[in-house]
């Protein structure tokens, strides 16, 4: 199966060609925390990525958003 579903506890980072990438990172976009990270592969070898974007805190009732980044070329 091609297509999947990766998990990070803390910090999303992908190892493509024996590098690894910073997908997420705290302070990005003004963002004070970023919680949840997940990444797909598509059968086309896109990469897309999603992570809650907290506000000032990383407390469950903080303002989120979902944020999501695309990679054509693997990462």
């Amino acid at each position: 199966m091609k297509s999947l579903v990766f998990f990070c506890l803390i910090f999303l980072k992908i190892q493509a060609k024996g590098e690894i990438v910073d997908v997420f990172t705290i302070g990005e976009g003004g963002y004070f925390c970023l919680k949840i990270p997940y990444i797909l592969s598509t059968f086309k070898s896109t990469l897309i990525a999603w992570s809650e974007a907290r506000l000032g805190s990383c407390a469950d009732w903080t303002g989120t958003d979902l944020v999501m980044k695309r990679s054509n070329d693997q990462g």
